[in-house]
């Protein structure tokens, strides 16, 4: 088959991260990969997979004339067996011309399980309600990564008998246990082996909850059964941020938090934590870095947001958002239990073969039957 993606943008985020895994994971179909953005950060990565990248350069939350005949002619000349589209605007947008253009098996794709109606602008609002309104007629299928995002789509109107979940694949190669990685990667942080090392993997952003996070860890400071360090990894996680840097400050925290910024070594990083934390306020549907955590040997902690809590199912801990004390708490249950080998190898253990069950392949196979229109 040739497929057409149709992204509302290739920034820096998690759905971008699942588009790259499908189209390199999937190598029985030719794939092109259309922004209505600009490239963003992926769209050199996904080149560097020698995926066809197309940018239409239309700014943020603005039609141009230019951009929509520029996608007018790519579906012209490409002439796609399946359209995948990614995100409300691309759902709406890029549905409506490959319904117009293409004879091509349509299919939505929703990464949202939460929405803040504060969070969303007038704009995005609309088009919520618009691809709510045509989601029984542009659409053959709409996928959401998660159960909870396709619950909370129904109800704000999407047509039941086009939803269903797909949820998202990993590469259990790169995501693994691996003891001289994770001592490699220590020491080139500065980690001495009786440091448990805590981790927030997120870009600078307010649902990303960077406040609960040092809220929570100022209280874990107080009962920490051990010497301790947290890193935080993402987009403008770093020492120049001077906001993150206030809060950091403003909790005490200087001599225990780590602003990496952005890192292209996940595998070491995943595998070099104790504790993997997400504490998010929204935005969460089907967190990666939860699996990437746990697919090499990490426990985590998380925010009750999206499908994190049958992510982590026992082997970690969910608790509610915007609650530091209860954070604070979960870090410091597993950090104790952390002293107890065999206890902490059972979680660990039981953690990745409980996420084994998100493969790349099944994750794959799934969207090309969809494509395909297998269920027709």
């Amino acid at each position: 088959m040739k497929v057409v993606h149709i992204a509302t943008s290739l920034m820096e985020g998690g759905m971008q991260t699942v588009l790259q895994r499908l189209v390199v994971g999937d190598t029985a179909d030719e794939h092109v990969v259309i922004s209505l953005l600009d490239e963003g950060a992926f769209g050199p990565r996904l080149r560097a997979d020698v995926i066809e990248v197309h940018a239409l350069d239309m700014p943020r939350g603005r039609l141009t004339l230019s951009g929509l005949r520029k996608l007018w002619r790519l579906l012209r000349e490409n002439r796609p067996d399946a359209v995948q589209t990614w995100l409300y605007h691309a759902d709406l947008i890029g549905g409506l011309f490959a319904r117009l253009i293409t004879t091509a098996r349509i299919c939505w794709g929703l990464h949202f399980s939460y929405l803040n109606e504060e969070e969303l602008g007038r704009a995005t609002r609309l088009v919520l309600k618009l691809c709510a309104l045509t989601s029984g007629l542009i659409p053959h299928r709409v996928i959401s990564c998660s159960e909870k995002g396709r619950l909370l789509h129904l109800d704000r109107g999407y047509d039941d008998s086009r939803l269903i979940t797909i949820q998202n694949g990993y590469d259990f190669s790169l995501f693994r246990p691996d003891a001289e990685l994770r001592d490699t990667t220590r020491r080139a942080l500065g980690i001495v082996d009786d440091t448990l090392l805590i981790g927030q993997i997120a870009r600078w952003d307010p649902i990303k909850d960077h406040a609960n996070m040092m809220a929570g860890l100022a209280q874990f400071k107080a009962s920490a059964p051990m010497p301790w360090r947290c890193i935080l990894a993402g987009d403008s996680a770093t020492t120049e941020n001077t906001e993150l840097m206030d809060l950091i400050a403003d909790h005490g925290l200087q001599d225990h938090v780590i602003p990496l910024g952005q890192r292209s070594d996940m595998p070491g990083i995943m595998t070099a934590l104790d504790i993997k934390v997400l504490s998010s306020v929204s935005g969460e549907a089907f967190p990666n870095v939860l699996v990437e955590a746990m697919a090499s040997g990490t426990p985590c902690v998380t925010t009750d947001l999206g499908d994190s809590a049958l992510i982590v199912d026992r082997f970690g801990k969910v608790v509610p958002i915007q609650d530091p004390s209860a954070l604070a708490t979960a870090m410091t249950e597993l950090a104790q239990e952390s002293t107890d080998p065999e206890s902490w190898q059972r979680r660990c253990d039981g953690g990745r073969d409980h996420v084994s069950q998100f493969s790349l392949e099944r994750m794959v196979n799934a969207y090309r039957a969809e494509w395909m229109g297998e269920d027709a």
